[in-house]
């Protein structure tokens, strides 16, 4: 769920992964917040550039 992923990210094990906020940001895309999506979009890249499903 949506409100599950905030907190997700901030756990060290998976903040360092980049499907977290990429799955999110595809929820977000889905309910047409587009600028929330690309904010998490962005921050999935960040932290792996080579995270192609983000791209």
């Amino acid at each position: 769920m949506l409100k599950d992923h905030p907190s997700a990210i901030r756990r060290p094990a998976l903040r360092a992964s980049s499907p977290s906020p990429a799955c999110r940001a595809q929820t977000y895309r889905a309910m047409e917040r587009h600028e929330e999506a690309l904010d998490d979009y962005d921050r999935a890249i960040k932290l792996d550039p080579k995270y192609a499903w983000a791209i």
